[in-house]
């Protein structure tokens, strides 16, 4: 198994985080995704732990996206399916 490694979020250290996909179809394939290449990278990627949030905002714009760090959750909002999967 690979080493589990902490991640820097906003100046706090992370040591696991929980991915929270809006419900349509692209945040949850994104959410899927990112838990994946998390855990390749020795990421823990767990219920309840610091919350990095995947959701659209058509105000972004076409393919667009945006990535908000805060002291209390990430979250990653594309401008449609495909931004949201940027």
């Amino acid at each position: 198994m690979s080493e589990k490694r902490k991640l820097i979020i906003s100046g706090r250290e992370v040591g696991a985080v929980s991915v929270l996909p809006e419900d349509s179809p692209a945040p949850r394939f994104a959410a899927e995704q990112l838990r994946l290449y998390l855990e390749k990278a020795g990421v823990s990627v767990t219920a309840g732990a610091f919350p990095v949030i995947l959701s659209t905002d058509p105000g972004i714009g076409r393919d667009g996206y945006r990535i908000d760090s805060g002291e209390d959750s990430l979250r990653v909002c594309g401008g449609n399916g495909r931004g949201v999967c940027y």
